[in-house]
């Protein structure tokens, strides 16, 4: 019952919240959806990243609208969203109406609770200056955040050896980090570090994991396919990559917001694997 309300909740209220991103004109739903577009009409190809607009030119030619297109495929991830996260949560949460409450509650919190950027409010600024889970201006994060959930829950499963080393196994691995890499590629960046941490102290102490297949199915693939990307998206002489924290949140300083959420940046690769370790022994 509580699921079904849940899914209720996400297309009554955020399938309003998400065709309000298209009263933007420059936002990033139109962006992503003018660049779907260039796709078919030009052939015109502006990154590696086009799992969303792939999928949204695919519904497209069902439907013949492209912008209702791509409002409904980022509405279908955040119902996908729902049954993945309850259904992690219900078996650590008591067997009861009480215990079912509790795990709507928490899943509605992981799927719809962001925080509001208070003094860039009167702007419509509702993001910046702020680490959120949940990027509701941005297509391609809420479409990403399935693949990437798969790909955490698939490296908890092997850490903790409940997923066999098979070459179908290997394959499904495999398949769900590239999607999850060319629908963008944010998760894997902050992954990665984190990742080889955790590999590097698991064979520090030497305990039992299924590391073979989390180094050939997830960091290799995702190391090779980074560099593919940034060979596809930094083909120009004058672009780059530079180490700038403080550059984004600096637009903020008109509002007088203090650029400290980024001072937490370092520390995600330490503290993402910490809480892996303590997942995969069940301590957390």
């Amino acid at each position: 019952m509580w699921l079904g309300v849940l899914v209720a909740l996400a297309i009554i209220v955020q399938g309003r919240m998400l065709r309000l991103q298209f009263s933007t004109p420059d936002g990033d739903f139109v962006g992503h959806v003018r660049i779907a577009r260039r796709i078919v009409e030009e052939g015109v190809l502006e990154g590696p990243h086009i799992v969303y607009h792939v999928i949204v030119n695919t519904l497209t030619l069902v439907i013949g609208d492209r912008t209702t297109a791509g409002l409904l495929v980022v509405l279908a991830a955040q119902v996908v969203l729902l049954p993945i996260i309850y259904g992690l949560l219900r078996p650590v949460m008591a067997n009861t109406a009480r215990g079912a409450l509790q795990t709507a509650v928490f899943t509605a919190g992981l799927v719809f609770v962001a925080p509001l950027a208070l003094p860039t409010l009167a702007e419509n600024n509702f993001y910046f200056g702020y680490v959120v889970a949940n990027a509701i201006h941005s297509p391609t994060t809420i479409v990403l955040k399935p693949f990437a959930l798969g790909v955490l829950v698939v490296i908890l499963a092997g850490l903790s050896n409940r997923l066999r080393f098979t070459f179908l196994t290997w394959l499904g691995v495999t398949v769900l980090v590239t999607r999850c890499l060319f629908t963008k590629p944010n998760y894997m960046l902050s992954l990665l570090p984190a990742l080889i941490l955790l590999v590097g102290y698991r064979f520090w102490r030497g305990e039992a994991a299924n590391t073979k297949l989390i180094v050939s199915a997830v960091i290799v693939p995702t190391v090779l396919l980074l560099i593919a990307q940034y060979a596809l998206g930094f083909s120009d002489a004058e672009a780059g990559i530079a180490v700038a924290p403080f550059s984004v949140v600096g637009h903020l300083t008109g509002y007088g917001v203090p650029p400290t959420h980024s001072l937490i940046l370092p520390v995600d690769p330490v503290s993402a694997a910490g809480c892996a370790v303590s997942l995969a022994h069940g301590t957390a």
